[in-house]
């Protein structure tokens, strides 16, 4: 969520495709969106500042385990589906979250402290 709402903040009006609050679905960004989010930045805002934020929004974990579900769409700022997120993508995306959540057990062990819900069995394709 915090990714999201430092994006908007720089925006001058918020893309459907970005959550506004807890709960709401992270939506894989269409190829190319960089050019739309920069016509809407703010007026003083700076295109970097832009950049960093679309950065921590699209390598959060929260983004890469929406790019990683089997049969995902990416979105247009509009929050409407525009094309299915590539296999070399979903498969990056996967990985990205298994080496996050083995850091995470290497760190914490199996003492319980993992908040993270269990992979989703369709991420993997099995």
């Amino acid at each position: 969520m915090a990714h999201a709402a430092a994006l908007r903040a720089l925006l001058t009006q918020p893309p459907a495709v970005l959550p506004n609050q807890v709960g709401d679905p992270l939506l894989p960004l269409q190829i190319g969106i960089w050019d739309a989010l920069l016509a809407l930045l703010r007026l003083g805002a700076e295109a970097e500042t832009l950049a960093r934020a679309l950065r921590g929004y699209t390598r959060s974990t929260g983004y890469f385990m929406a790019c990683a579900r089997k049969g995902a769409m990416r979105h247009g700022l509009d929050g409407r589906a525009v094309e299915p997120v590539s296999e070399e993508h979903r498969t990056g995306a996967l990985k990205a979250v298994q080496g996050w959540r083995r850091r995470l057990l290497l760190k914490h062990g199996n003492r319980g402290r993992l908040s993270a819900p269990p992979l989703q069995s369709d991420m993997a394709g099995a």
